[in-house]
Formats: C-alpha cells, structure tokens, sequence
C-alpha cells in the first residue's frame, strides 16, 4: 500500500482532472472486454487512448510527489 501522496495544489488539481477522464475511460473499456463487447486485441488502443489522456503526467506526478515523501 503506498502512503498518503500529498503533490502541490497546481499538480493536485492536474492530477484530479487527468484521473477523473482516465479513470471513466478505464473503467467502461475493462468492463467492455470482460463482457466480450471490445476485443482483448484492441488492448495496444486502449493504452494508446490512456496516453493521449495525459496519463503518463499523472504518473509523474505520483512520482514526484513519492519522491518529495521519501524526502522527509
């Protein structure tokens, strides 16, 4: 379990509004290919997609802030 990750305010507000679209998006395309209605071969899309909602920033982010808290 990670500890409680507390990133600046700007970078806070970026990571909510990167994980609130990313999050949505994550959770109706894993629920699409477990009922069979997207095909697990469309998996590289779906990656793609999460990439292209800055998702990568918002694992920089996380990491920064883990950083910062390893720090103290």
């Amino acid at each position: 379990k990670l500890p409680q990750l507390t990133p600046p305010p700007e970078e806070a507000s970026e990571l909510a509004r990167i994980m609130t679209t990313a999050n949505t998006f994550m959770l109706k395309m894993v629920t699409k290919m477990v009922m069979g209605q997207v095909p697990l071969s469309d998996y590289d899309k779906f990656v793609a997609e999460l990439k292209k909602m800055n998702v990568e920033r918002a694992i920089a982010i996380n990491q920064a802030a883990y950083t910062r808290f390893l720090a103290r």
